[in-house]
């Protein structure tokens, strides 16, 4: 079992920590800009993709700056020894990039990096949105924020793919998620409406607050979906409330829970059980069996969520409602 980590960021990072905690034999190589000697949990590294290659790898993750992910997926997709690919989020910098040859996948396994859908929070989520016990649903209000320098222990966090533009950077793209786990749940807007900043704290090239009103629609009735997402909240919070005509779920993704509020009836909290969803991406990059209940993201969907990015920032940049 071979594993091929490209780039080796904090996200590349993690995953190391998985495959070893999941598969403690398995050989794992890098593919970076340049060899250290600090790693330890490595097997060998490489700074040419020809090199890496070469070594047959049978699961690859791409983790690299979005910029280049289309290219090192063509790459590896190719050769033959690969079974399986998983693609950080997002899939690209641009929709643009993907092409219809890329998702022909054959018999290999090629997801997206969205790993809130890798939580039991997500799956009861979903049981909860296609069960519309509570009627119809009338609003959905999605928060998340968090200070960009206490994400990584980077020495600078403005050298972050997450502060440059050109990599793949800025509020939209890393918490994405959101957008996301919102088009699986509720499905696609018909407009959108959003406005983005940069504000005067952390100073980048790159928005780190954006608001998005989305318009769905659900059978005959409508409704609206916002989202609120920022990278300057000293307090951390990434929550989802889904108003319905008889009630509402709140679901903290921070605190692992989902609360259900009948209105006249006892509110019922639950609370979700611990898991890693690095770990079982790693176990449905494997394709174990009790990988199986899991709803990965897949490229066409992925090409959904980026379509989505670009539309907000046409939508912020224009000042003005957009349509399909």
């Amino acid at each position: 079992m071979k594993f091929l980590i490209v780039g080796f960021g904090s996200i590349g990072q993690q995953h190391l920590l998985a495959i070893k905690t999941l598969y403690p034999t398995a050989e794992v190589a890098l593919l970076r800009r340049e060899v250290s000697h600090k790693i330890t949990g490595v097997c060998c590294q490489f700074v040419h993709v020809k090199k890496a290659a070469e070594w047959r790898p049978n699961y690859v993750i791409i983790a690299s700056p979005a910029s280049v992910h289309i290219e090192q997926y063509e790459y590896f997709m190719a050769l033959e020894s690969v079974q399986s690919i998983l693609i950080e989020k997002p899939i690209s910098d641009a929709v643009t990039s993907l092409l219809p040859t890329h998702f022909q996948v054959g018999n290999k396994t090629v997801f997206v990096g969205y790993d809130m859908r890798f939580t039991p929070l997500f799956l009861q989520l979903e049981r909860l949105v296609n069960k519309a016990q509570l009627g119809a649903i009338i609003g959905v209000s999605i928060r998340v924020g968090q200070a960009l320098p206490s994400w990584r222990n980077s020495e600078d966090f403005r050298q972050d793919v997450s502060a440059i533009k050109s990599l793949g950077g800025g509020v939209l793209r890393e918490l994405s998620h959101e957008i996301d786990y919102a088009l699986a749940l509720f499905g696609k807007p018909s407009s959108v409406l959003a406005k983005t900043v940069s504000g005067k704290w952390l100073s980048l090239p790159v928005e780190d607050k954006a608001y998005v009103h989305w318009d769905m629609a659900l059978g005959d009735s409508a409704y609206g979906l916002s989202m609120m997402m920022d990278m300057v909240s000293e307090t951390p919070f990434r929550t989802l409330c889904i108003e319905y005509e008889e009630g509402r779920i709140n679901a903290d993704w921070l605190e692992n829970s989902i609360t259900i509020e009948a209105h006249g009836a006892k509110v019922e909290k639950q609370l979700m059980t611990p898991s890693s969803a690095l770990q079982a991406e790693i176990l449905y990059l494997t394709q174990s069996t009790s990988a199986s209940r899991w709803n990965a993201c897949d490229l066409h969907q992925a090409k959904e969520v980026l379509y989505q990015i670009e539309k907000i920032e046409a939508s912020a940049k224009e000042g003005k409602r957009l349509y399909d």
